[in-house]
């Protein structure tokens, strides 16, 4: 890098860490945007549905 532009860079790299390096685990977990596929749904409302009747047999 030349000597004229090293401050641009350095700014450059500034972002890019604090955008991708720092936030790794946050974009990680966010990955995928949480979009199922139909046995994945069909479990989980199965499994809403148990818990649903498990509580109103509780409360009698």
């Amino acid at each position: 890098v030349e000597s004229g532009d090293r401050a641009a860079f350095s700014k450059v790299v500034e972002a890019i860490r604090t955008n991708f390096n720092e936030r790794y685990e946050e974009l990680r977990r966010h990955w995928g945007g949480g979009a199922l596929g139909n046995k994945s749904n069909a479990r989980i409302a199965k499994l809403e549905k148990a818990k649903a009747r498990e509580i109103a047999q509780k409360q009698g």
